[in-house]
């Protein structure tokens, strides 16, 4: 668990990057943001270790798989879901915000 002190430091980090604090339970703190074509992103910090948990997400993140797993959607016209270009391009900018996220942490949080 976080103190107030580091609880407000991320909340702060976050506000800044448009993520919003949804929900915490034990050592978790589960964070949403929108992404630019609007896809909801849920992600999960680990309390005891928020830039590495920040990290993981980043790293862990394949814009392509990203792409591949909503195109079959798109391409059948779905409701909702946005044509190809719109996928690749949201896809890319979802990656940088991982790496936004990830980098304002640990320069929060490992001065």
């Amino acid at each position: 668990m976080l103190n107030k002190k580091d609880k407000k430091r991320l909340e702060k980090v976050l506000k800044s990057l448009d993520w919003n604090i949804t929900s915490e339970y034990d050592n978790f703190i589960e964070i949403e943001t929108y992404s630019n074509a609007g896809e909801e992103l849920i992600e999960t910090l680990d309390s005891n270790d928020i830039v590495g948990s920040a990290f993981n997400i980043y790293n862990n993140y394949d814009a392509e798989e990203h792409v591949q797993l909503w195109a079959e959607y798109s391409l059948n016209h779905e409701k909702g879901v946005p044509d190809i270009f719109t996928l690749v391009e949201d896809a890319k900018d979802i990656e940088e915000m991982y790496k936004q996220l990830y980098l304002a942490l640990d320069k929060e949080f490992n001065i």
